[in-house]
């Protein structure tokens, strides 16, 4: 199994999406790539090249400006990680090409039925913020329930994180606990154990 090409580090994430932006159009003919698409993935990496650069920019708004940054790495990276997919299903592609884009996972051993992501809750913004590894895992399965309940419920299959759980509060100005867990995903199958089961007060 190969590991994730996007790095885990945001710093690592800024020279990868530097390079991707850099090399695409070099091969853009080969991979049969229109001016737009080049230009709609450069635009992507340079607003989270941007994001990044802005929070680090203004430390008296460095928490707005962390909130802003997180959304933008998130929101393009998965887009990017669509773009990349699609390209790769390309018949002229190679792992040659791909490694020259930064593209191409690193192999790794792992044995699925032993993965067990990690995860850690806050709250932010009036959202549960769901933290966790992937642990070479594409992305992770998120349930959730209150104490009370018989089962975990599916929430979203998520490939970055963090996961923001946008959910009103059961009973309106009930303060609950929620419990969370997260499993692993490869190619759309569960995969490996659940993580432990993280709990946190939520009052909305």
């Amino acid at each position: 199994m190969k590991k994730d090409f996007l790095p885990r580090k945001e710093t690592a994430i800024i020279q990868w999406a530097n390079l991707y932006k850099n090399k695409l159009p070099g091969v853009a003919t080969q991979l049969g790539l229109t001016i737009g698409e080049v230009t709609d993935q450069q635009n992507l990496c340079q607003e989270i090249i941007d994001s990044f650069n802005a929070h680090y920019a203004a430390k008296t708004t460095a928490k707005s400006k962390k909130k802003a940054k997180t959304a933008t790495m998130k929101k393009n990276l998965n887009i990017l990680r669509r773009r990349i997919a699609n390209i790769k299903t390309r018949d002229t592609y190679s792992e040659g090409t791909g490694k020259g884009l930064g593209v191409v996972g690193v192999d790794v051993i792992v044995k699925a039925a032993e993965i067990k992501p990690e995860l850690w809750l806050k709250v932010s913004g009036g959202f549960v913020i769901v933290d966790f590894t992937k642990k070479g895992l594409e992305g992770v399965n998120v349930f959730s329930k209150l104490p009370a309940d018989a089962e975990f419920e599916k929430l979203a299959l998520d490939m970055h994180p963090p996961y923001v759980d946008t959910r009103p509060l059961r009973q309106p100005g009930v303060p609950e606990e929620r419990e969370y867990m997260v499993i692993g995903v490869m190619k759309d199958k569960p995969v490996g154990q659940p993580s432990n089961i993280a709990t946190i007060l939520y009052a909305g």
